[in-house]
């Protein structure tokens, strides 16, 4: 079935998509290929967003040195990237998606300190992103990038939870259901870890 879904559509999405997929049934190496040919063929200022994955499918291998190097790549990237731009938010979204990444490796790292001020540097990001999506984007487009924003303020959450800041996670959890009500998110962002 994989086969004939690639022969249909192999753009980056359909290939992110599946790969992620194959990396959620510990099929790594195969999610690797597939990863690694959405961030090739995907247009330079969206490969943040499929980098993010490719460290995900590391990150599930207990890879984390190379999780951690393919993420700081990706934001020196983005950082310096001065091209043509097929999305206006789509450089803040993969700041988004990276930072978001970089925060579940401090934590695996004991660093709460700065899996926090990843998740907060995402959280800013996303913010960012809402603001420049286009008046003509579609609304799953506009979702997009409300679900970016809305998974970094529940990784602050997990990060208050985790450092036993109750108040703090508390006042995460409000924004994080305020941002999900706002923007219609489904349930699975309101409550997928």
């Amino acid at each position: 079935t994989l086969e004939r879904l690639l022969v249909l559509d192999r753009s980056p999405r359909s290939l992110n998509d599946l790969g992620l997929l194959l990396s959620d049934q510990a099929e790594f190496a195969a999610a690797d290929t597939l990863l690694s040919e959405a961030v090739a063929t995907a247009p330079l200022d969206q490969r943040g967003l499929y980098q993010a994955n490719r460290a995900l499918n590391l990150r599930r291998q207990w890879r984390d040195a190379d999780a951690q190097a393919l993420l700081q790549a990706a934001l020196r990237d983005i950082d310096a990237y001065n091209g043509p731009m097929t999305g206006p938010c789509n450089l803040a979204r993969s700041r988004a998606v990276v930072l978001l990444q970089m925060s579940r490796l401090a934590e695996r790292q004991g660093s709460l300190v700065q899996a926090l001020a990843h998740a907060q540097a995402a959280q800013d990001a996303a913010a960012r992103a809402i603001e420049l999506v286009p008046p003509y984007a579609t609304p799953a487009e506009r979702q997009w990038a409300a679900a970016d924003l809305a998974n970094a303020q529940r990784r602050e959450v997990h990060v208050h939870i985790q450092s036993q800041q109750s108040a703090r996670a508390e006042q995460a959890l409000q924004r994080w259901q305020a941002t999900a009500e706002r923007h219609q998110l489904g349930a699975t962002t309101r409550a997928h870890q």
